[in-house]
């Protein structure tokens, strides 16, 4: 759920931080800057103005469109469309080498080769994440709980219960 409404946000980020820098260059704009270098968005209802670098990203490459997959192979609707997107292309230039003799012909082969390099790519991530993720709660980790436990316990035996722990106030009872 959180990645999805990362990806609603995504865009928005990327302008807010173009904003910050071109203001930074010189771009006027009507609201105030925080001390943190930021714009002040809320301080009263004027339009942003927008500098070079800001409409360049707009004119250049529109809205970025997040591509999320999930644990359990889904894709969200950015990820699919441009799987379309690229199977209309494939079909479109190479129909005749998957032996078709129309694009429409070729476009269910060339969506699902598409759709098994992507699912292949987000099996593979997701096996790097949960691998990496091991090094956190994995083996590693539990042999150095053992071993703290262990010299807790061989504390706890050399000087008793409610003596020699520094965590432990003994006017107190323990």
């Amino acid at each position: 759920m959180y990645c999805v409404l990362r990806a609603g946000q995504l865009d928005d980020e990327y302008r807010r931080k173009l904003h910050d820098v071109d203001r930074a260059a010189g771009t006027q704009c009507p609201h105030r800057i925080l001390p943190s270098g930021s714009c002040a968005r809320s301080d009263n209802d004027q339009p942003h103005g927008v500098g070079g670098g800001e409409r360049h990203y707009l004119d250049t490459f529109g809205r970025v469109r997040a591509l999320v997959f999930g644990h359990f192979g889904e894709f969200n609707d950015g990820l699919l469309g441009l799987a379309n997107d690229i199977s209309v292309s494939i079909a479109h230039q190479h129909h005749r080498k998957l032996g078709f003799k129309s694009k429409e012909g070729g476009l269910a082969r060339a969506k699902a080769g598409v759709m098994r390099r992507l699912s292949m790519t987000a099996l593979r991530s997701t096996a790097r994440h949960v691998l990496r993720g091991l090094a956190i709660v994995g083996p590693s980790c539990i042999h150095q709980r053992n071993a703290r436990e262990a010299a807790r316990r061989a504390h706890l035996d050399a000087f008793g219960a409610n003596r020699g722990a520094p965590w432990r106030d003994p006017t107190n009872g323990g």
